[in-house]
């Protein structure tokens, strides 16, 4: 949701950063933000690829 405009308070979207900040949280301490542009989602999904790859 850093990618575009939204608003804060919209249950949805208190949703979707409750379900996905324990995960980007670790890769932004790591990988800080490129220009302004948070690339964590994109680490996360490849590493989830990753896993997913070794699983199956």
């Amino acid at each position: 949701m850093s990618w575009i405009p939204h608003n804060p308070h919209n249950p949805a979207i208190t949703f979707l950063y409750k379900i996905t900040e324990p995960v980007l949280e670790p890769v932004r301490r790591v990988i800080p933000a490129i220009g302004g542009i948070d690339i964590s989602p994109i680490i996360v999904f490849i590493g989830l690829s990753f896993i997913k790859g070794i699983f199956t």
